[in-house]
């Protein structure tokens, strides 16, 4: 009879081979639970190397000890997303015990990963919703999930991490970009919208490329953002300088200035991304026409106290 540390080595060897009927006969309880000098297990080598069924078939073992993290730093999840091994990963997730918060010795968790070059939404919404995916979690490059969600246009994942409340909206990456620049530059209108509600999404940024969220609005024509945008007093029209995109914009600053909008928002009683716009529109002409009635009163006033 074997020990599980020779039933290791000769399991290694077939994943190295990669002799996949080999390497499923290997598979048994005791393998699974194998943990060798360098941290490693059976799962994390099946999910190293590529083999998907392999790695399936030790998390159904229910000892493959998916938390173990190597002297590498690395866990099965993280191997699997590297190698976008789907199936195997929303395993490890349904789990509950995959370690999904960790993160490697290059600054990367599994959410960080599947919302960069190993593009995969599905993932990283199965990541969002366990509730151990560290949004809040920064990468030695700069970038958040939720940064990263924007450049990869992942609406539905930047939605979701919006929605948790940790993506923290108002980080700057390497090249000064928020999420909200990034999201305007790409034409996401809902997730724009969604990071403006937030209140902290620094609309008054300015990136390396002299560009803010307000800029990159206007050239995409997205009119809705451009007014949350001019509503939170912060968006820096003075910046808009491109012809095009000032002919865009002036008719928009002369319809709803500012403080009418705010007035407005806040007469809703609603967050910004749920506006209709159109219904603004109709609450600001009401309310500048009472705000005129209110000065010619005022004027009145004033003048028969001036004549008494």
């Amino acid at each position: 009879m074997t020990t599980p540390m020779e039933q290791y080595a000769a399991f290694k060897t077939a994943i190295y081979k990669r002799h996949l009927k080999i390497a499923l006969s290997l598979v048994t309880p005791e393998l699974a639970s194998y943990v060798n000098k360098y941290n490693n297990t059976a799962l994390i080598l099946a999910c190293k190397y590529d083999m998907p069924i392999v790695a399936l078939r030790l998390i159904a073992t229910g000892q493959s000890n998916p938390k173990r993290v190597n002297n590498y730093g690395n866990t099965a999840l993280i191997w699997a997303c590297r190698n976008y091994m789907s199936k195997v990963a929303l395993a490890l997730i349904e789990t509950g015990k995959s370690n999904s918060e960790h993160v490697d010795n290059d600054g990367n968790t599994a959410l960080i990963l599947v919302c960069s070059e190993y593009y995969n939404p599905e993932i990283a919404l199965a990541l969002i919703a366990k509730g151990k995916s560290k949004p809040e979690h920064v990468d030695e490059r700069g970038n958040t999930a939720l940064i990263l969600a924007c450049e990869n246009q992942m609406s539905e994942v930047a939605l979701a991490l919006i929605a948790t409340k940790k993506s923290i909206p108002e980080h700057t990456e390497q090249n000064k970009k928020t999420a909200l620049i990034i999201a305007c530059d790409n034409n996401m209108n809902e997730v724009a919208l969604a990071l403006i509600a937030t209140g902290k999404s620094k609309p008054e940024q300015v990136d390396n490329g002299e560009n803010t969220a307000l800029i990159n609005a206007c050239h995409n024509r997205m009119e809705k953002v451009v007014l949350a945008l001019i509503a939170t007093g912060k968006s820096r029209p003075e910046l808009v300088t491109n012809l095009q995109e000032q002919e865009f914009l002036k008719p928009l600053l002369n319809k709803y200035s500012m403080t009418s909008l705010i007035v407005a928002s806040k007469k809703a009683n609603t967050e910004l991304n749920d506006v209709d716009f159109h219904e603004i529109h109709n609450m600001l002409s009401q309310y500048a026409g009472k705000r005129t009635k209110k000065k010619k009163l005022n004027y009145k006033k004033t003048r028969k106290q001036n004549l008494l």
